[in-house]
């Protein structure tokens, strides 16, 4: 009879893994045929010298030991580059990875859950909902949030690995093993600093653990360690995004954070009108909306205490979701979001256990219990499908996101400016202008909008109005790397090496691994003009840091070393490395004619120069 009973419920589990399996693949599967799209995804994947290179030696050594992009998660970038390494930069490679992460997550969540709780199709329930819920949408087919699915595997084998280590005597290995489980997904997305605070509430509800809490603290302390020292690493690392007190005041961010936690609560029931991107009121938080945030907080929190002894699970799931969220509910903030609905990828599963325990122990005394609970959960669950497969399609492109951004909320300047990019890569240049200085009217001082449209100036070939854009951007921030990039080539190009070499020599204090910043500044070392702005030995030293490119984008920093060999007098290596990225650029029918100009100057004996532009 308990063979019989056991092999029932192994073929249960399996069908509902099955199912989820099914589910996700339906909802988020069409993710395989989305592009990347502008918003992270260049800086963290197609621009990024890093992800370009694949898996080398040098590059591993460098993600962890260097700044990439104002955020520390080394183990997300490597595994960008794996992607790279396997698929090139083919956008349906890394779509399937974050779809394989994500579905691993769910099916580990299902698992662990049940283990932990005993409870079959409550477990079931809940991991359908992290699963397929609309806001799950942003982390799984937004390639940059790669972040989200590969911390939330690794958050998932933590939890396994932390309920197989309590339910022995106390062993190094399994004590090790959640400690370097932990450790992964805190080196995937910082986030996960939160982790051994989650660990302490499951040891109350549903481990119920018989340890004095004094031990259960100190068999934390290792954790909270590990946290305390991820979080000084991130806060190094992206000081650059983090805002200020006077960018921002306290009590805007305390209301935005009170807002922030209602509006996850509200978006967990009501899922519509999701969008990409949430600008802060230009006119701040309404104190009535901040205080009535604070109160409905207060109530709860007052009603999962009063039922803590009877209902525990109220307090694991509660607190599980208001801990997960601190580190990004905007008393730090990082960005210029006022929420996100990536940030409720793990936080939301809080609400998710309680609300479903709540439920099903509420209908333990009707008849119809069964029946009533499977219909609703699968109407549920078909509606959340449909709604998210909806809310996926958005992220098919830019274009569609952000005009879709647009409809969804108001006064979204960053929205109008990335709008325009997309245009603008469109070959609809006058419509990008137009969502640019839509941009502009909200904000004044968007930096992206005048980024965007210093763009679009080059490409109307006027300079000038180019760089009077992208110092208005450097303005409002300056810490935009790409803007300063972008600065210092109009400079070099103007002749304006002074300026030039100040914005690219700012911006590798920040973005040290930029290849087209050392690239451009090693060019005005070896090639300026004018004497003192020359330094071929440095040149040389900038060139030979970058992790040589393939193929045709080879063709520029072998130019740029070529010239930096020239200028230190070492002609013999400056023609061989010159009729290299000849022969590279005959392959790919370039334009050559810069280089054979230098080749010629260097079989002569002499360094090549940049012309000065005429005033």
């Amino acid at each position: 009879m308990n063979h019989t009973s056991s092999s029932s419920n192994h073929k249960t589990v399996v069908w509902i893994c099955l199912a989820l399996v099914a589910l996700i693949w339906l909802v988020f599967g069409q993710a395989l045929s989305f592009d990347f799209v502008n918003y992270d995804d260049n800086s963290y994947v197609y621009e990024n010298p890093l992800v370009q290179n694949g898996i080398t030696l040098d590059g591993i050594v460098r993600v962890f030991t260097r700044d990439n992009y104002s955020f520390y998660h080394p183990l997300t970038t490597l595994s960008h580059m794996l992607d790279h390494q396997i698929y090139g930069m083919n956008p349906t490679g890394f779509h399937a990875t974050n779809l394989l992460l994500h579905t691993a997550s769910a099916l580990l969540l299902f698992l662990v859950l049940r283990a932990m709780t005993g409870s079959l199709w409550r477990s079931a329930f809940v991991a359908a909902l992290f699963a397929i819920h609309p806001l799950r949408a942003e982390s799984v087919v937004w390639i940059t949030e790669r972040k989200d699915t590969l911390s939330g595997l690794f958050f998932m084998l933590t939890l396994a690995a932390y309920a197989n280590y309590q339910r022995h005597i106390f062993s190094k290995s399994r004590y090790g093993l959640v400690l370097a489980c932990m450790t992964a997904a805190m080196l995937s997305k910082a986030i996960l600093v939160t982790l051994p605070f989650i660990l302490l509430l499951l040891d109350f509800w549903p481990l119920k653990r018989q340890v004095a809490w004094k031990k259960l603290l100190v068999e934390k302390m290792p954790f909270l360690l590990l946290s305390a020292g991820i979080c000084w690493i991130t806060i190094l690392s992206s000081k650059g995004s983090i805002y200020s007190m006077e960018q921002m005041s306290f009590g805007s961010r305390i209301g935005n954070a009170l807002t922030s936690y209602t509006t996850y609560i509200i978006q967990s029931l009501h899922p519509f009108n999701l969008a990409a991107f949430y600008p802060h009121p230009l006119n701040g938080i309404p104190l009535w909306k901040s205080g009535l945030a604070l109160i409905s907080l207060i109530l709860i929190s007052i009603g999962v205490l009063r039922n803590v002894r009877e209902k525990p699970y109220l307090l694991t799931g509660w607190f599980w979701y208001l801990g997960m969220l601190l580190p990004v509910i905007g008393i730090i903030q990082a960005g210029q979001q006022a929420h996100a609905d990536r940030y409720t990828y793990l936080s939301q599963i809080g609400l998710s256990i309680m609300v479903t325990w709540l439920i099903v122990d509420g209908c333990s005394s009707l008849s119809f219990r069964k029946p009533l609970l499977s219909t609703t959960a699968a109407l549920i669950l078909g509606a959340l499908a449909i709604t998210a497969h909806h809310q996926a399609s958005y992220w098919e492109n830019s274009l569609s996101l952000w005009t879709h951004a647009l409809d969804c909320t108001q006064k979204n300047y960053l929205a109008h400016s990335n709008l325009g990019s997309a245009l603008s890569k469109l070959g609809q240049k006058e419509k990008a202008i137009e969502q640019f200085e839509m941009a502009l009217r909200i904000q004044p001082n968007a930096p992206e909008a005048h980024h965007n449209l210093g763009v679009s100036c080059i490409a109307h070939g006027n300079l000038k109005q180019a760089l009077w854009h992208f110092e208005k951007a450097l303005e409002s921030n300056p810490e935009l790397i790409e803007t300063r990039y972008m600065a210092g080539s109009v400079c070099s190009y103007q002749g304006l090496f002074e300026q030039a070499t100040s914005h690219f020599e700012i911006a590798l204090q920040t973005a040290p691994n930029h290849s087209g910043i050392k690239n451009n500044l090693a060019w005005i070392l070896a090639t300026c003009p004018k004497e003192k702005f020359r330094n071929g030995p440095r040149a040389i030293e900038l060139v030979s840091s970058l992790p040589m490119p393939s193929g045709k984008d080879a063709i520029l920093p072998l130019e740029t070393l070529a010239a930096a060999y020239a200028e230190c007098g070492q002609y013999k290596e400056a023609v061989s490395t010159a009729q290299y990225a000849l022969e590279i650029g005959e392959t790919y029918q370039a334009d050559l004619t810069e280089i054979r100009e230098c080749l010629r100057q260097y079989e002569s004996g002499h360094p090549y120069r940049t012309p000065e532009k005429q005033p």
